[in-house]
């Protein structure tokens, strides 16, 4: 029992620890990156003086406290991905979304207008608080219309709503979540001279689902936020993602998930695959225009927390774990000389104040706030940062293998790079010809359309790298690396699989592999076998 809450302990550690870090990180982040290098050396230096059995016991301890913090990671984001995609599947599934209503309980108000002779049969359209349906009625025969609301000024208005576009004689109900009480612009976006104005008024007819708890409250948020979502309109320029845009935001997100458990599967010791794993997980829920429609589904501050963490952690994680990799070392390694050996310290020192800056500047001028700063770190610094290290260490590889590795990855991250560069180039350019100044919500639309199938490529190519050019101690953690009890037996039935080591059952102690170590092995070795390059075959 003593044994069994040992191996418990560090797992629940960094679960607790994973919570404290999303809840605080926007406050303690600069102090963070400070004691990150002073604490990364103590701890070299103590593992330096202690015995290898007693290292051995702290790395395992570290492990575990890792795979609790990034369960609980992984976990949050899973949480804010599917609390974007209930309110989608409630857009795309009338039956869903009408079942959402009656499990809330809510009732929407209904108001008509109608388009006639090309304008509107009312300049003021009075709508309640919350959830809202409008009857619209296009009696101009052949001619389009549409009821749009929007806030600001005539000349720079942003849209709170915009309903779809009929052709008369048509009807059809608008239903969407009213904005805060208010005075609103009326609009045709066919026709801007078919305009008025719409007040909001603070009184809902209907039970308040946005307020209300429990799983009747949460129907009614889903149900809500699948007419649009002023808040994801604000972040992404959508008030409803279109379905399209949802099914390869979410397979993005799916293949960067799948990928970030496969490397900490296979590497979970390795700090250069924990960093990339966090980032991967951090990158899959910002990068998803409808998973920002999760803020509307669930009006926690936790989750405004962990929607930062992931922003900050993933930029962060993702731009060390590129200069760690593969070998956990940064480069150039400043170490001294025999004469001047406070030269190591001082860039250490160095690189400390910069990590802090840093930081300081994710806090004060957070960089997912805009799509501008998805733009300039996730696609300019990152990969810069990459090129500029994997570089060095093409320069100086000892080996034919590591020079391939690097070159690899040279070509991964100098593609998304090039390619944003390009991109950006072109969208300015046609703007510049066009004569008309891009506005905020279409450069959102395009960022979160174009952005992660380009981002893509980078940790699809750090597991390529992996699965192609296996190391030693990363491929042969865990029991690969233990010594047995005794010899270990070979079962017959693996022998041409080459995955049939196993423990001697009469081995006291010796723990036996589970079935899905042996899958995992088998999937590994099976990725190898496809990316292996082919061996030249001598000539007769």
């Amino acid at each position: 029992m003593r044994e069994r809450f040992g191996r418990v302990l560090p797992w629940l550690l960094g679960v607790l620890g994973a919570l404290a870090f999303i809840r605080l990180s926007n406050e303690i982040f600069p102090l963070i990156l400070l004691l990150i290098l002073p604490a990364g050396l103590l701890a070299k230096r103590l593992s330096a003086n202690r015995r290898a059995q007693s290292r051995e016991r702290a790395a395992q301890w570290l492990n575990r406290a890792f795979l609790g913090f990034f369960s609980l990671y992984l976990a949050v984001a899973l949480a804010f991905l599917l609390a974007g995609l209930a309110p989608a599947l409630a857009h795309a599934i009338p039956s869903f979304h009408d079942a959402l209503h009656r499990a809330a309980g809510g009732v929407e108000e209904r108001v008509e207008i109608v388009a006639r002779n090309n304008a509107f049969d009312t300049e003021q359209l009075t709508v309640p608080g919350g959830n809202v349906e409008i009857l619209f009625t296009n009696l101009d025969v052949g001619v389009d219309h549409n009821v749009g609301i929007y806030s600001g000024e005539a000349a720079e208005r942003d849209a709170v709503f915009r309903g779809q576009v009929i052709t008369g004689t048509d009807s059809i109900t608008y239903r969407f979540r009213a904005p805060p009480p208010g005075t609103y612009l009326l609009w045709c976006d066919v026709h801007p001279f078919m305009n008025g104005k719409v007040v909001v008024t603070g009184a809902a007819g209907g039970s308040d689902d946005q307020h209300s708890s429990g799983l009747a409250g949460l129907a009614g948020r889903i149900a809500a936020a699948s007419h649009g979502s002023p808040f994801a309109l604000a972040r992404t320029g959508h008030l409803v993602v279109p379905a399209g845009e949802v099914a390869a935001n979410y397979m993005f997100s799916a293949i960067i998930l799948v990928l970030a458990i496969v490397l900490v599967r296979a590497r979970s010791r390795d700090r250069t695959a924990r960093l990339l794993a966090l980032g991967m997980v951090g990158t899959a829920a910002v990068f998803n225009a409808q998973a920002h429609v999760a803020f509307d589904v669930i009006p926690s501050p936790l989750l405004s927390s962990a929607h930062d963490t992931f922003h900050v952690v993933s930029g962060v994680a993702f731009m060390f774990g590129l200069l760690l990799f593969p070998d956990g070392q940064m480069v150039p390694r400043i170490t001294g000389t025999a004469r001047r050996p406070w030269i190591r310290w001082v860039a250490r020192l160095a690189l400390a104040l910069v990590a802090v800056i840093v930081g300081v500047m994710f806090v004060a001028d957070f960089h997912g706030a805009t799509p501008g700063g998805y733009i300039a770190f996730f696609g300019i610094v990152i990969p810069a940062a990459g090129v500029i290290s994997q570089s060095f260490r093409y320069r100086h590889a000892d080996t034919e293998e590591e020079r391939q590795q690097s070159r690899l990855l040279m070509w991964a991250l100098a593609i998304p790079l090039l390619a944003t560069l390009l991109v950006g180039g072109l969208i300015a350019a046609a703007h510049v010809l066009q004569g008309t100044p891009q506005g905020a919500a279409d450069f959102s639309r395009t960022v979160f359309l174009i952005f992660p199938v380009l981002f893509t490529i980078i940790p699809l190519t750090l597991v390529v790298v992996l699965v192609r050019y296996p190391d030693r101690d990363w491929c042969r953690e865990r029991h690969w690396d233990r010594p047995p009890a005794e010899p270990p037996a070979i079962d017959p039935r693996h022998r041409r699989c080459g995955v049939g080591v196993r423990a001697s059952p009469k081995a006291p102690g010796a723990p036996g592999e589970c079935a899905g170590v042996r899958a995992s092995d088998i999937a590994l070795r099976g990725a190898r076998r496809l990316l292996a390059r082919p061996r030249p075959v001598p000539d007769r």
